[in-house]
């Protein structure tokens, strides 16, 4: 009877198949991001460090989480418990993530990316806020897309969405210097 390497439970129908051995459904769900990744090439060290990373993350559940604030649908803030939620709308992020869950202190550096066509062009290609975390060992980087394609720089979208950027940066720049 096969069980899985990360929990040690039974092993179903559905299983994933990794070079350290077979994962159950729920850790693959944990270790794959959310299934955004695939796991046939990592090994014991590599499956087992994502596991705990994730499963420390999972201690941080949303009904610990009340929002205090809000900067649109970008970022919801917990000021009573220090945290920040990154709701991962796929909308905002791309793909379908889970909602990520970091501490205030955790934040290290926040930016506005911002990229024209050409010098003298009047069309921005697109606005992104980007984040990096950092906890004890690893440094994450997230980012916050406000303007994915490109659009002209008079337009009001434009105009709009360069005010949230700001509006979000002087609130990460906030959270990462406490008073």
């Amino acid at each position: 009877m096969k069980q899985c390497i990360l929990c040690h439970c039974r092993l179903g129908l559905v299983k994933f198949k990794s070079r350290a051995g077979w994962v159950c459904k729920q850790c693959y769900a944990l270790v794959s991001l959310n299934y955004t990744q695939t796991i046939t090439n990592l090994d014991w060290p590599q499956l087992q460090a994502l596991y705990h990373q994730q499963t420390a993350r999972q201690t941080l559940e949303p009904q610990e989480f009340v929002i205090t604030r809000r900067i649109n649908q970008y970022i919801l803030l917990d000021d009573t418990h220090q945290l920040l939620c990154l709701p991962n709308n796929v909308k905002f992020s791309g793909a379908e993530l889970a909602p990520e869950y970091f501490q205030y202190h955790m934040l290290r550096q926040s930016y506005l990316e911002q990229q024209t066509r050409t010098q003298a062009s009047l069309v921005c290609k697109n606005i992104i806020v980007q984040l990096k975390f950092q906890d004890t060992a690893t440094v994450q980087q997230r980012a916050i897309v406000l303007v994915p394609k490109p659009i002209d720089i008079h337009s009001l979208i434009y105009a709009t969405q360069l005010k949230v950027a700001h509006q979000l940066l002087a609130t990460l720049h906030q959270i990462a210097t406490p008073s």
